[in-house]
């Protein structure tokens, strides 16, 4: 699943990007891009094992682990987990 959307930069600049499903692309740049900046920052996201979520969400039907991307590059990673409770 692959969407485009469009961005606005902290300056105000209207940019292209997307949300899609995450894929090993994405672990790669948050495990070489991010990881040591949440650590540095000491985020409270900076333990999480993306590795297996991504692992959790391929076998699991309930689960979606989606990627908000600007010019090809993973900037917010999110999890979804669908309740199972549809209501109409």
């Amino acid at each position: 699943m692959q969407q485009r959307i469009q961005l606005a930069t902290g300056g105000g600049e209207i940019v292209p990007g997307s949300i899609c499903t995450m894929t090993q692309r994405h672990l790669m740049q948050i495990e070489t891009l991010w990881k040591n900046m949440l650590i540095e920052a000491a985020q409270a996201d900076m333990g999480w094992d993306w590795d297996y979520k991504l692992r959790l969400a391929t076998t699991d039907d309930r689960l979606r682990l989606m990627s908000l991307n600007k010019k090809m590059s993973c900037m917010v990673l999110y999890w979804l987990k669908r309740s199972g409770i549809v209501r109409s």
